[in-house]
């Protein structure tokens, strides 16, 4: 076995069939974002390391650090929601609310033998300019909209509030209830707990569940994000087949001041790797045709291969995918890589004529359209 020797650690290459399912995760979810309207922004993969805002929130141990020709230190970045703070935060005269989504990756040094991946995929929004709950039910209720799309339909988000646990000297060992029990029971259990939060958490709760997501929802008062930054409700949401959250978010209200506009925000970025994991454990990623699956596999006979371009250029000209193998041998060939590449039909080609088949799933069971004439005229 070939020891993989030539990638640095918590970092792995995607092949053809995964890199497929990551585009169209980016297409669906960024669309599910637009719906709610979100705009898609870009941020840089690199930000000036020698500021202040990453301190408190990420080590030097955890940021990837560099330097430019000038000296200065660099720092690959290793999260979505601070870059879109500051971009959120530079803009002159914002109309408020500011509505940002994205997809793309950050870098984040992980401890050794941790399993947890250096480089993250993350489809998120942000929600900038709204203080108060109603914000923070768009995006619980957004994130479970936009794992559904994407294929993770019994998604569950769990909601902590650090600021209430620290409140309640010790008493936040209680497993996780539903949005009812909390609701009918929050005096008993929290009377130790600052009012301001118990009402926040009560208007949000409000909220969802006359959005019908109560059954979608359970209040954890231990749950705690790793990242430092969060100051009010945090969310994460979970599937099975998941190794860890889907996805995760909270409200962040300072953020913004530290690139010098005070705007309140909360948001939430989607795990990206971890819904492809949940996909293909539960044997749906293919649930939706990938971008650039399907399609059909054209092969042929020796001497027959312009004919095979001629005729897989006129299908690309009708927006149909259209691969030419040139390695199949013979039709039985043929069809088991067609079936093994997720195309739905396959062309053989001779001088005579072609044959299209429908690909099968058992290959005792073909079933094919012989054509006698020769293509001809194909442009």
């Amino acid at each position: 076995m070939l020891e993989r020797t030539f990638l640095p650690d918590g970092v792995r290459d995607l092949v053809a069939e995964d890199a497929a399912l990551l585009s169209r995760l980016r297409v669906e979810l960024l669309n599910e974002f637009r719906l709610w309207g979100y705009g898609e922004v870009v941020v840089p993969t690199l930000e000036l390391g020698e500021d202040s805002r990453h301190r408190g929130t990420y080590s030097r141990e955890v940021l990837y650090r560099l330097f430019d020709r000038k000296g200065r230190v660099l720092v690959l970045r290793p999260d979505m929601t601070e870059s879109v703070a500051r971009l959120a935060a530079e803009q002159v005269e914002p109309q408020l609310p500011l509505r940002y989504c994205y997809f793309g990756n950050a870098f984040r040094q992980r401890k050794e033998g941790s399993g947890r991946p250096h480089e993250v995929w993350q489809a998120g929004i942000e929600l900038i300019g709204v203080a108060g709950t109603v914000a923070d039910a768009e995006v619980v209720s957004l994130g479970l909209a936009a794992l559904s799309r994407a294929g993770v339909t019994a998604a569950k988000a769990c909601i902590g509030y650090p600021l209430l646990a620290a409140s309640l000297n010790g008493l936040s060992r209680v497993p996780p209830v539903t949005l009812e029990e909390f609701m009918s029971g929050e005096d008993k259990w929290f009377c130790a707990g600052d009012r301001q939060c118990l009402d926040n958490l009560r208007e949000l709760f409000e909220i969802l569940i006359s959005g019908g997501l109560s059954d979608s929802c359970v209040f954890d008062i231990s749950l705690v994000r790793e990242m430092t930054y969060y100051s009010g409700v945090v969310f994460e949401f979970y599937a099975a087949g998941a190794d860890g959250p889907v996805a995760g978010g909270g409200r962040y209200d300072g953020m913004c001041s530290r690139f010098g506009r005070d705007l309140p925000a909360t948001g939430l970025a989607i795990d990206v790797l971890q819904v492809m994991s949940v996909l293909g454990n539960a044997s749906n990623a293919r649930s939706a045709p990938a971008e650039g699956s399907s399609g059909t596999l054209i092969g042929y006979e020796n001497g027959a291969s312009a004919l095979a371009q001629r005729l897989a250029q006129s299908l690309r000209k009708s927006f149909h995918t259209a691969e030419v193998d040139h390695v199949a041998k013979d039709i039985p060939e043929l069809l088991r890589k067609a079936k093994a590449r997720g195309r739905r039909t396959a062309l053989y080609i001779s001088s005579q004529g072609y044959q299209e088949f429908a690909v099968p799933q058992e290959f005792n069971q073909l079933g094919y359209r012989n054509h006698s004439t020769a293509v001809t005229g194909l442009h």
